[in-house]
């Protein structure tokens, strides 16, 4: 008790700092599609969900259209079950925990896949989302 309450604090003056770099490498932040070249519209991400917030849909991808995932970040639990199924490897945790957004219905696109691949190499782990 006398080390847990002399010793030095874990509290953060959030949203000011950062968790630190160490803490953020084994978090596992919002799911979002990090290779979009990779993913061949499966669709096994989707079915594998338990709380149903994948679903796929028409994007422009490198000049072509096809379906691909989006994730509904309000309902994930960052399982990683759509993770792991993904065949292509295609889809990756990132390091954002705290989305900050007017928008209850946040909605993580395909082409918010080189900003969240960005933070991820920063370790930062907070993103203000923009209403679509």
């Amino acid at each position: 008790m006398l080390r847990d309450t002399l010793g030095p604090t874990e509290t953060l003056r959030y949203p000011e700092e950062e968790l630190p770099r160490e803490h953020v490498e084994n978090l596992r932040g919002f799911v979002y599609l990090a290779h979009p070249e990779s993913c061949i519209s499966c669709g096994a991400c989707r079915d594998i969900c338990p709380n149903r917030v994948i679903e796929l849909r028409e994007c422009t991808i490198d000049g072509s259209r096809r379906a691909v995932p989006v994730f509904y970040a309000n309902m994930c639990m960052a399982c990683g079950l759509c993770v792991e199924v993904c065949p292509t490897r295609a889809l990756d945790f990132s390091s954002v925990v705290a989305l900050v957004s007017d928008n209850p219905d946040i909605v993580i696109l395909p082409e918010h896949s080189a900003l969240l691949s960005e933070k991820k190499k920063r370790g930062e782990t907070r993103w203000r989302y923009q209403r679509q």
